[in-house]
């Protein structure tokens, strides 16, 4: 047994099996009949010299590519009614279709001439400074006050309200703009 066991698994070794999951939501079982159906009416077409079952093929596969096309805009009219935020299904349908996945561009550390910093708090007063001093260049209330808000009231007609400003996490930006309409 131990003989024929070894032969037998150095014959057929075990493969992983990975399944394709599919994301096409709009794949309807009609759709996969006809699928397999056109598979069939390739085979028959491709040995056949038979005009009428080209023809009737050809026909097929533009009826078939019809109702998928129809399929996939109800489809993804269904999902842009059905949501909250318009706007965003409406672009993550398009990425999806056109094929970009998204990344996560955020920002963890920043480097400036050799110092990398990985303190998100202090992340944007180093972006404020850079664009203070490229400002500062042609204006010299930025130079003396090196705050941009205070130059900002300087050019302002009407006074500001006093502003405190307080460090919040990316979690808490992106709760608030969810809950945006």
């Amino acid at each position: 047994m131990n003989t024929y066991l070894r032969v037998y698994y150095s014959c057929f070794p075990l493969r992983k099996w990975i399944s394709k999951t599919n994301d096409n939501a709009w794949i309807t079982t009609g759709i996969r009949t006809s699928c397999k159906y056109i598979r069939e009416l390739y085979l028959l077409c491709k040995n056949s010299k038979n005009f009428l079952i080209k023809n009737y093929y050809k026909l097929y596969c533009k009826i078939l590519s019809n109702v998928i096309q129809e399929a996939k805009k109800y489809y993804f009219s269904k999902q842009i009614e059905n949501s909250k935020n318009k706007i965003k299904t409406t672009w993550d349908i398009t990425r999806l279709l056109i094929g970009i996945k998204t990344k996560n561009e955020d920002i963890h550390q920043l480097n400036i001439n050799g110092n990398v910093n990985y303190n998100f708090q202090t992340i944007p007063d180093l972006f404020n400074n850079y664009f203070i001093s490229i400002m500062g260049k042609n204006h010299s209330a930025v130079n003396k006050n090196n705050n941009f808000a205070d130059y900002l009231c300087l050019t302002s007609y009407k006074p500001f309200p006093n502003t405190k400003y307080q460090y919040t996490s990316t979690k808490e930006i992106e709760k608030i703009i969810s809950s945006l309409k």
